[in-house]
């Protein structure tokens, strides 16, 4: 899969892999899908930067609503839960520093 392989994730490549067995892809074909892949993941991607701002907007304007309509005792326990799914969702990166503002709501 050589070099192109490096900016496909592994659930891509198994895709390809699958296709290649299961429609019987020609090497030209298996080339070309990767490529379509490839160039996928690019746009996606840029896709995903220009909205990423908007995105954590929402999601922090969502979690100060929630966070006034609750209890002290409530916000804690809110808090430990979206923690939680967070990292159920995104395992923490070692270099992550806890966000600040989220203290100060408790």
């Amino acid at each position: 899969m050589g070099r192109m392989s490096a900016n496909l994730s592994r659930s891509r490549l198994q895709f390809i892999e699958k296709a290649t067995a299961e429609l019987e892809l020609s090497e030209i074909q298996q080339g070309r899908i990767r490529q379509l892949l490839i160039e996928s993941h690019r746009r996606m991607l840029e896709l995903s930067r220009s909205i990423a701002p908007n995105v954590r907007d929402e999601i922090r304007n969502t979690h100060q609503a929630i966070m006034a309509e609750l209890n002290q005792q409530q916000r804690l326990e809110f808090h430990r839960l979206t923690v939680e799914r967070f990292q159920s969702i995104r395992p923490p990166r070692p270099s992550a520093k806890p966000d600040a503002s989220l203290d100060s709501q408790l």
